[in-house]
């Protein structure tokens, strides 16, 4: 099994096998579009293409009734006109691929332990480094770094092979567009590599506002030890502990608050952000931000969705209620409050930025006032990322939360099969189980929660025991 698992998932075996699917579904989508009343192609594709062509003819992409996305996804489709109608798929199917690559790269940062100020740890590390010279190759550091590659090209499977991202890219969602530009600033944050990082995160804020949501995460994430220098916050502390008086705990605070580097990575993505957005209003003036932006904000769609606010909006579709509007706005309060809480708690380091961001985006798509099966592309990206630190066990709690979330999924799809081709009045039940596959996505919430905190107390306890440890042996040898 082992063999199997290596031989299907590490490597370039892995990237190649979720190319070739995703080519074959491709290429099939083109028959069953031709072939069959039930279409394989998403419609976005089609609004995507249509807003293409105005593009191609100098006119504005909002020509298009329905585009409500940045004019750069319409010119980044312009060859669907020039070459052929499947361009942007592939597109769409080479960004999957990319984001697999980055997610490896990701998890080898995050396999690097984040050196620490304290004399006691560079001793312990020395000792360490000694020791590890006189190992012979092929020691258990050597099985377990294998045993870690191979869990690492695992987590990507999950990525590359996921059926759900497999589904939405090749229909031609271009939801994976923006989880690239995500990951990529991630990446390059984790690098340290700031200014570029802020510029990609700028860029995805402008191709879907929901990146902003991440904002107070990486500006917690960015504080005075962020390069890791070890003289600088060695030198601030001398200079706390020299000062006679009691230091300004406000100004001090301020300092912090608003470092150099958190004020270069704000300054820096939201010049980005604004200068694609001053440049694309220039073009096509007040239409393109109602679109783009501000009509998802008050937003009211109709049309059964997993969401669970959808049944109430269904109610007050063409009704010109004040409460109905007010209902509309208070909805996205759960939605900020839980995120506060969220960056506040989980920032501060590698591993618990990773967890951060993905309970943001899963806390973000399950209270959202629309939620379809496009929207959790967003938080699976981050999944394999979150799993590399976590206690949970696949088969025994991972495969309970996935069947739970399929069994949520499915019994809604079944409901609005009901609606959809049996045309039985099935609103209600949708509803019912779209509150019944939310409850099940807060405690998958929770277990992630919990299994992440588990990980980290294992690791505490495990770092401490072996801290007590060394000190013993060096008090024996004394």
């Amino acid at each position: 099994m082992n063999k199997l698992v290596k031989l299907l998932v590490t490597g370039w075996r892995l990237y190649v096998l979720a190319l070739i699917i995703r080519l074959v579904l491709v290429i099939y989508a083109e028959w069953q579009d031709s072939n069959m009343e039930v279409k394989y192609t998403d419609i976005d594709y089609v609004v995507f293409s249509d807003a293409a062509a105005f593009v191609t003819k100098g006119l504005s992409p909002y020509h298009r009734s329905t585009y409500r996305y940045t004019p750069l996804l319409a010119f980044i489709m312009t060859p669907n006109t020039y070459i052929h109608k499947i361009f942007g798929k592939i597109v769409f199917v080479l960004t999957d691929i990319i984001i697999g690559i980055l997610i490896h790269k990701i998890l080898n940062q995050i396999k690097k332990p984040k050196p620490n100020t304290d004399d006691d740890y560079k001793k312990k590390q020395n000792k360490n480094n000694s020791n590890n010279k006189k190992q012979k190759k092929g020691s258990v550091n050597t099985k377990e770094e294998e045993d870690n590659d191979i869990k690492s090209d695992i987590l990507v499977a999950s990525w590359l092979l996921n059926p759900i991202a497999i589904n939405v890219s090749t229909r031609g969602n271009a939801e994976s567009i923006v989880s690239l530009l995500v990951l990529l600033s991630l990446y390059l944050l984790l690098n340290h590599q700031l200014i570029s990082s802020a510029i990609v995160f700028g860029l995805a804020s402008h191709f879907k506002i929901y990146p902003l949501l991440y904002s107070p995460s990486l500006y917690f994430y960015i504080d005075s030890g962020y390069y890791n220098e070890e003289e600088e916050l060695k030198q601030q502390k001398k200079t706390y502990q020299s000062n006679n008086n009691k230091p300004n705990e406000i100004i001090r605070f301020f300092k912090e608050f608003f470092n150099t580097k958190r004020v270069i990575f704000t300054i820096i993505s939201a010049s980005t952000f604004f200068i694609f957005n001053i440049f694309f209003y220039f073009l096509y003036g007040w239409e393109f931000l109602w679109e783009t932006y501000l009509y998802h904000v008050v937003r009211k769609d109709h049309r059964h969705n997993f969401s669970v606010y959808f049944y109430q909006i269904y109610l007050s579709t063409g009704i010109e209620d004040t409460n109905g509007k007010l209902i509309g706005l208070l909805s996205f309060l759960p939605q900020i409050l839980i995120l506060v809480v969220f960056s506040i708690l989980y920032s501060k380091r590698k591993t618990d930025l990773m967890l951060c961001l993905f309970l943001q985006t899963f806390t973000f798509v399950t209270f959202n006032k629309v939620c379809t099966v496009q929207y959790f592309v967003w938080y699976f990206s981050f999944l394999p990322l979150v799993l590399y630190r976590s206690s949970m066990k696949f088969f025994y709690t991972g495969m309970t939360l996935l069947i739970l979330w399929f069994i949520g999924q499915g019994s809604w799809l079944y409901s609005a099969y009901g609606l959809e081709f049996l045309g039985l009045n099935n609103f209600y039940n949708i509803w019912l189980n779209g509150i019944f596959f939310f409850l099940i996505n807060i405690f998958i919430l929770l277990m992630f929660i919990f299994h992440h905190q588990k990980y980290n107390h294992t690791i505490s306890f495990h770092n401490n025991n072996n801290h007590h440890h060394h000190h013993s042996l060096q008090s024996k040898n004394e």
